[in-house]
Parts: C-alpha cells; sequence; structure tokens
C-alpha cells in the first residue's frame, strides 16, 4: 500500500511539473516588481491582466472627468492598450474569444453612461449593455 501511494504522489509531482512547463508569463514592462504578469499564455491561450484607463490629462484635477476623459475616451484608451498587448504577442482583437469589461454610469447623468455607441477600430462595437462584434 506504502508504494502504492508513494507512486501516486510521484504521478501526481511529474503531472503538475508538465503542467507548469506549459505555462508562459508575460512580465509587466519596465521592470516592474508589482507581483501580477501583464498575461499568462497556457496551452495556446493568453489571458491578458485587467487594464485600467490612462490619464487623459495628466495636468487636469485628479478624478475629474478632465483628467480621466469621458467614459467612451476611457474605454476607447483601455482597448487601445488591450490592441497594443495583443500585438506584442503576435495577436489582434480578432483572436479574442472573451472579454469581460466592467463600466460605472456618470453620477452627473443618474447613473446612465455618457454614450451610446462607441466604435473601436479594431472593429469591437461597445454598446450600452453589450459588446458585440459587428
Amino acid at each position: 500500500m506504502k508504494s502504492l501511494t508513494k507512486l501516486a504522489l510521484l504521478s501526481l509531482c511529474v503531472a503538475s511539473s508538465s503542467l507548469m512547463a506549459e505555462v508562459k508569463r508575460y512580465p509587466l514592462p519596465d521592470n516592474s516588481t508589482f507581483p501580477i504578469a501583464n498575461a499568462v499564455e497556457v496551452n495556446k491561450l493568453v489571458f491578458e491582466s485587467g487594464k485600467v484607463p490612462a490619464p487623459k490629462d495628466p495636468k487636469a484635477a485628479k478624478g475629474s472627468v478632465e483628467f480621466w476623459g469621458n467614459t467612451e475616451e476611457q474605454t476607447l484608451n483601455v482597448l487601445s492598450q488591450i490592441e497594443s498587448s495583443l500585438k506584442q504577442k503576435g495577436l489582434g482583437m480578432g483572436d479574442v474569444i472573451k472579454m469581460t469589461v466592467f463600466l460605472v454610469g456618470d453620477p452627473a447623468l443618474g447613473g446612465k453612461m455618457d454614450f451610446a455607441n462607441c466604435r473601436f477600430s479594431g472593429g469591437w462595437h461597445v454598446g450600452r449593455n453589450r459588446g458585440d462584434r459587428r
């Protein structure tokens, strides 16, 4: 029984190490020491890390619409970051099979979005409650 247990543990260790060998981690830029990866590739599937918008006008008052831009501008900024990151890996927006997006409505508009439709050069359509390829 002990031999069988040892064999099972050895098999599990070998299987685990072979799975780990198939994981490729893409580091954050600029030698960042932040403990997450820019992306992880497992069996040719690439999982991009979350993205947040860059300030539209860093000289504007922090937290203002002028600083961040409106929802459409922030959305386009993030989608451009994703497209650029994919391009560095030899991929494009057409290779994306799932994307989850979190948006917050503008408090000045009663929590509604400040854009009805937004076109992205990659062919993606971002609407109020959906993002679908057109």
